[in-house]
């Protein structure tokens, strides 16, 4: 027994696994994903939304029906870049 508890080594190391195992599992689950683009994602999707909806407000504006602007709109949103 090379413990200062005085209980079996094979316990004392089994304990010790479970304690780490337990703190690791706990500081996984309270851990925030990282932004790895470092930007206010908020921001951005208030900004994304404000620029569809003018854009969508264009096309009605010259003409278009609100049904075909908004198919427009999706098209543009949906687009495959090359």
């Amino acid at each position: 027994m090379n413990n200062p508890f005085g209980i079996p080594d094979d316990l004392m190391t089994a304990a010790i696994v479970a304690a780490m195992k337990e703190r690791s599992a706990q500081q996984q689950k309270n851990s925030k994903p990282e932004n790895p683009f470092n930007v206010d994602t908020v921001a951005m999707a208030k900004k994304s939304a404000k620029t569809t909806k003018q854009l969508y407000d264009a096309y009605v504006e010259v003409g278009f029906t609100q049904e075909q602007a908004f198919e427009l709109v999706k098209g543009i949103l949906t687009a495959k870049k090359n």
